[in-house]
């Protein structure tokens, strides 16, 4: 059976698992109302699909 050597540390055991959580942000552009925003999501002037709600 094997036996590691030492116990690993905190940074080490965080950085083998980081890519768990890192998730690139995928942001949208609209030609409506020319602004940035989530998928999926309204835009900070109320637009969906191109669509004033």
């Amino acid at each position: 059976m094997a036996v590691q050597k030492s116990k690993k540390s905190h940074s080490k055991k965080r950085m083998k698992n980081m890519h768990k959580f890192i998730k690139k942000i995928n942001l949208s552009y609209s030609k409506k109302s020319n602004e940035l925003h989530l998928r999926h999501h309204l835009t900070n002037k109320r637009f969906y699909k191109n669509k004033k709600i």
